[in-house]
């Protein structure tokens, strides 16, 4: 999934912003960089997939069946 260029909040746990201060106090270049790809980049995926959100925030409507999933107007 590819990230879509909208606006997108990207809540952090208290241990991540720790570990993000950290990062930037050592001006660890690596440690960002895997800090982006694990932390960050997760989170702005889930958040933006349309499955997690409600429909009235424009996500889509699942009907859940036993067995499978199905999309619905």
């Amino acid at each position: 999934m590819s990230l879509r260029p909208e606006n997108t909040a990207v809540p952090l746990e208290p241990e991540e912003l720790i570990s993000l201060q950290e990062i930037l106090m050592d001006g660890d270049g690596q440690a960002a960089l895997e800090f982006l790809r694990k932390v960050i980049a997760e989170k702005v995926r889930h958040r933006q997939d349309d499955s997690h959100r409600p429909p009235f925030e424009g996500g889509i409507r699942i009907e859940r069946t036993p067995g499978f999933f199905r999309k619905t107007d």
